[in-house]
């Protein structure tokens, strides 16, 4: 492959997990909205079916999509885990030592872990390239 069309395939690629990302940004919010305060279903429980049901459908997305490779279900989940749990600490870490705010953490960190997901799925061959 000449470098034109690898960074061609990479932006495609981009372009397509971005688009996934803002999709399963919103469609948790309008569940919160519509679980919690419009159905008065208790916290705990709506939390649960919008982290699920993100989860599974940001999966189904990239797959829809052509981001990710079917049956690459397992390296998806290692590389979301990872990230869940990077976030976590991150956000414990720039806020109660560093002393940043949590709104320019969480900016910070999502920036940042979204390229290494985007990253970790390429050096983990779970990535389509066309």
């Amino acid at each position: 492959m000449t470098n034109k069309k690898i960074f061609n395939n990479y932006s495609k690629n981009f372009v397509k997990f971005i688009l996934a990302g803002a999709i399963w940004t919103i469609i948790p919010i309008i569940m919160a909205f519509f679980l919690i305060d419009f159905l008065i279903i208790q916290t705990l429980l709506a939390s649960i079916i919008i982290v699920l049901t993100s989860f599974f459908g940001k999966y189904f997305t990239y797959i829809y999509f052509t981001f990710l490779k079917k049956r690459v279900f397992y390296k998806y989940i290692l590389i979301q885990s990872i990230s869940s749990i990077a976030n976590v600490t991150l956000m414990v870490y720039f806020v109660e030592t560093l002393n940043l705010s949590g709104t320019l953490s969480a900016v910070i960190i999502a920036i940042a872990l979204l390229f290494f997901r985007f990253m970790s799925f390429y050096l983990t061959n779970a990535v389509i390239h066309k």
